[in-house]
């Protein structure tokens, strides 16, 4: 099983409001807690009742961070950091001066990133030892490469465009047990074709990365020109960093990708994958209508109306969508990049009675990036649920009951064993939904 290609960004605010509002306590709680949805649905209720001003504008920043709406994340971001410091405090400056270079670095601004990350840091170092600044200069140093490349850009046909998807088993370099077990479920991914400099090659289609990467041999083949330092994904592991001028997928051109690039020593360790198509190139293209049954994925010329029961996806690193069992509201990540499913231990701390008396608890091994490791779960026979007005049942699933990492703000991982139970997935990256057919 891949692991997400994720970038290690840990928000923790500290925020004490002294405000009498409940409003506002509220807000502040939901930031505090990392509940991204509960924001979101608050700020629709109650947004114009917010006393506090940076508190309101603090909301809107991760609103927007988390709704893929670059451009308004960074104008509620100046305003804070140009008016609020003392409000938030050293520590939310230092996060919020980490997230807007992110966000810039993401947009392709490697010019103003230099520039301002420059100054940030000067000031900082002021302040003798102020937190965060090691982040802030491994950002710096790592951005010196990326100057003097274009931002990423997307040329896009006037009619859909469709490639073939075809159903790929993940090899395990390592004799693992597990990998052998209930094959129906485990080791196969979504791979489409995507061109380099004229040749084909089979990608992951995967959600769950959130960029595009390549190994290092199959960077090498490509032409890739790979920076020397290293940064941190999945909150470990040192990958690089390298510049890819162009890739086609269909008669879509993508062109500027910065991509990640595996170091050999570890990408070989455990599984063989060359490539994964990640969250960077899927945000640019929109939409991505997968349909599992007719074997290929749609990327459409217009994209489809927002379905009335409204947004239901963010982005934190991966989309997360809201899902509800009944009247309780479940967030799962959307993972196309996880060969199954899997509930969290988030998820079995609440509903633990349950687990306990339908759950088999077992010990399985689990793979990712570099990284094999044992994990307690319960096998619990179904878990149901409905996302807009679809009714879907994952049948068996995995339970992780490992409560002390309990924290995270999601009830579970939902990869291919949901996408092969459905006609057809509408993944809209614009407009922030998730629709299943």
């Amino acid at each position: 099983m891949i692991k997400r290609l994720i970038l290690l960004l840990v928000m923790v605010w500290t925020l004490q409001i002294l405000s009498a509002q409940q409003i506002d306590q509220r807000i502040g709680q939901l930031l505090n807690t990392s509940d991204w949805f509960g924001l979101q649905e608050e700020l629709q209720s109650n947004g114009d009742a917010i006393q506090t001003p940076f508190l309101k504008l603090l909301a809107e920043t991760m609103m927007a961070y988390h709704a893929n709406q670059p451009d308004k994340a960074l104008v509620c971001l100046n305003k804070l950091l140009e008016n609020h410091q003392t409000d938030l405090g050293i520590s939310n400056v230092v996060n919020l001066l980490t997230l807007k270079y992110i966000i810039l670095k993401s947009i392709g601004a490697y010019q103003q990133m230099d520039r301002e990350l420059s100054i940030a840091i000067e000031q900082l170092k002021k302040q003798n030892g102020a937190e965060g600044l090691e982040m802030l200069e491994n950002l710096f140093n790592i951005n010196k490469h990326c100057i003097g490349y274009q931002p990423l850009s997307i040329s896009k046909p006037a009619y859909d465009v469709t490639v073939p998807l075809t159903i790929d088993t993940i090899q395990a370099k390592q004799t693992l047990e597990w990998f052998h077990q209930s094959t129906a479920d485990r080791g196969h991914i979504m791979t489409i074709p995507v061109t380099v400099h004229g040749q084909k090659h089979a990608f992951i289609f995967d959600t769950g990365a959130s960029g595009t990467y390549l190994s290092m041999r199959k960077a090498k083949q490509l032409g890739v020109k790979i920076f020397n330092d290293t940064t941190v994904v999945n909150g470990k592991m040192l990958i690089h960093e390298g510049y890819l001028d162009s890739l086609q997928i269909g008669n879509i051109t993508i062109r500027n990708l910065l991509v990640y690039v595996g170091m050999p020593s570890e990408t070989d360790s455990v599984f063989t994958f060359d490539a994964i198509l990640g969250l960077d190139c899927l945000k640019a293209i929109g939409e991505s209508q997968i349909n599992y049954a007719a074997r290929k994925i749609v990327f459409p010329a217009h994209p489809t109306p927002v379905p009335l029961t409204g947004s239901n996806l963010l982005i934190d690193n991966i989309p997360m969508f809201k899902a509800y069992r009944g009247q309780e509201r479940l967030i799962f990540k959307l993972d196309t990049g996880d060969d199954s499913a899997e509930l969290s231990p988030r998820y079995y701390q609440t509903h633990r009675h349950e687990v306990d008396q339908y759950g088999v608890a077992q010990t399985i091994t689990k793979g990712s990036y570099n990284d094999i490791s044992n994990k307690r779960v319960a096998l619990i026979p179904y878990i149901t649920f409905e996302v807009g007005y679809r009714k879907m049942t994952i049948t068996p699933i995995y339970v992780s009951t490992d409560v002390t990492d309990a924290m995270k703000q999601n009830d579970g991982v939902m990869g291919m064993k949901l996408i092969r139970q459905t006609r057809k997935v509408t993944i809209n990256l614009k407009d922030m939904f998730l629709k299943l057919e």
